[in-house]
């Protein structure tokens, strides 16, 4: 889903240049250099570097009416993609419904478990705290995301122990790595 994400960000900035081409073109053609360039498609369009790095190296014979539709046809059929990965994403039935036709989950639950994020039972969700992804990036494709500095200091692994734990209060589940160790009712898969 992520290459679809990124293939249909570049898609769209393309869009753009196609709908401003005259503009695209005068900006390119007045700046004094690519990376110049490229920082006032940004400022005047509200570009990513990416959609403007992909605008600056376009071939002219794109510009074409044909290379148009394509790109049109593409970023269509990229945005249904994306929405169905998200619908997936969203609804644990159509996750159970992908178990029983999909050998590579009936064969490996814990991605199903993932999907779903928690257990088909309802017994507990997962909450992904990491650094290097951000709060935005985990929520943009349906799951839970916490603060990982403050979930840290609130539930330190360190004076954890593997299991059942509670910190002020709150009875949680530890489990130093979830991939390990997510819950599946097997009752929930079968056909």
């Amino acid at each position: 889903m992520k290459k679809a994400q990124e293939r249909a960000h570049i898609l769209e900035g393309l869009k753009i240049a196609l709908d401003n081409i005259d503009e695209v073109i005068e900006i390119i053609k007045k700046s004094e250099s690519i990376p110049a360039a490229k920082e006032n498609l940004i400022e005047r369009f509200g570009l990513s570097e990416a959609q403007a790095d992909a605008i600056v190296k376009m071939r002219l014979g794109q510009l074409t009416g044909l290379e148009r539709e394509k790109i049109e046809e593409e970023l269509k059929v990229l945005k249904e993609k994306i929405a169905e990965f998200m619908d997936i994403l969203a609804n644990e039935s159509r996750v159970l419904e992908l178990v029983k036709t999909c050998d590579d989950l009936k064969e490996n639950l814990s991605v199903a478990a993932h999907l779903i994020h928690g257990s088909s039972d309802g017994r507990f969700s997962i909450t992904y705290c990491v650094k290097n992804i951000t709060k935005e990036e985990v929520e943009g494709v349906g799951f839970k995301a916490a603060d990982y500095d403050e979930t840290i200091k609130k539930y330190d692994p360190e004076k954890l122990q593997y299991g059942y734990n509670t910190v002020d209060g709150e009875e949680i589940y530890f489990i130093p790595n979830p991939a390990l160790g997510l819950w599946i009712d097997r009752t929930r898969f079968q056909q």
